[in-house]
């Protein structure tokens, strides 16, 4: 399998469900070309979601970021 293409964004993320405010990067599909995994109508994209939009590592890098503005 090849290398998967990403985007990089320089701040505040795009998309709704990324509450990323630094330098960053989302994965691009690589049979549709969608940011993120985010086009229904693909089976690659399907395959490679997870609910609620967010990968597993999203999640528990969005969690460990909770717990520290929390304290």
């Amino acid at each position: 399998m090849s290398e998967v293409k990403t985007v990089e964004f320089e701040g505040p993320c795009p998309f709704l469900t990324c509450l990323k405010t630094e330098k960053h990067t989302h994965p691009i599909c690589p049979v549709c070309g969608a940011v993120r995994y985010g086009n229904l109508f693909c089976e690659e994209c399907r395959n490679q979601m997870e609910p609620g939009g967010l990968s597993r590592d999203e999640w528990d890098e969005y969690v460990l970021d909770l717990k520290k503005r929390r304290g």
